[in-house]
């Protein structure tokens, strides 16, 4: 349906211009959109350049649905993000948190930090549910962290918590930071003690 569209598999559906549903069951929507043979899959595509001639099926961003996946992309099906049925997300770019200091007010310094972190605790765990994925997990109990960290753990409006995993990075930094203070003064008090014991040789060696 429309212009250049086709659907060449059973209960396939192609809608728009140079799209082609070529799953079982599925949908191609929009301009240059593809199920890429994807049983069931429904896809959504476009065009963000004005390149000419563009290429049928090949469209600059595109939103695909198949089999409890959810798969973003642009410019070509290498840079994506996926969402996926265990709710793990996977992407081929960089994730990048808006951290402009135009945005932000009352900045304070990170305090106790390395004697915080000491009092979290960490876990392997499973997931209870089986739509959760089944693979060994690792993290911390977001009740715990909320007694340490409160700003890193958010409530729903169910009272389901959740954690913000990336909000310890800041906090491991100035760790790293006290550890480092820690380590240059226990090496100045050993170099201190070198040369003492080093003075006290070559008296005993002169005494000698």
């Amino acid at each position: 349906m429309g212009k250049n569209s086709s659907s060449v598999a059973p209960a396939a559906i192609a809608i728009g211009e140079n799209c082609m549903a070529s799953g079982d069951n599925s949908t191609a929507l929009g301009y240059n959109a593809s199920t890429s043979g994807r049983f069931r899959s429904f896809a959504i595509g476009g065009h963000s350049s004005n390149a000419n001639p563009q290429v049928a099926n090949t469209a600059d961003y595109q939103m695909m649905m198949a089999f409890h996946n959810y798969r973003f992309w642009t410019q070509n099906a290498a840079k994506y993000v996926d969402f996926g049925p265990d709710g793990e997300v996977t992407a081929t770019g960089a994730y990048n948190n808006v951290s402009d200091r135009r945005l932000k007010k009352d900045f304070k310094p990170l305090a106790n930090s390395l004697s915080n972190l000491l009092k979290t605790s960490t876990y392997h765990y499973y997931w209870k549910t089986d739509s959760n994925s089944k693979d060994l997990q690792t993290g911390v109990i977001a009740q715990e962290l909320r007694e340490i960290f409160p700003e890193l753990v958010h409530e729903d409006d169910k009272g389901m918590l959740s954690v913000n995993y990336v909000g310890l990075i800041p906090h491991l930094i100035e760790a790293v930071k006290e550890l480092k203070k820690e380590n240059e003064y226990l090496k100045s008090q050993n170099e201190k003690y070198n040369e003492r014991f080093e003075r006290i040789e070559a008296l005993l060696s002169k005494s000698n």
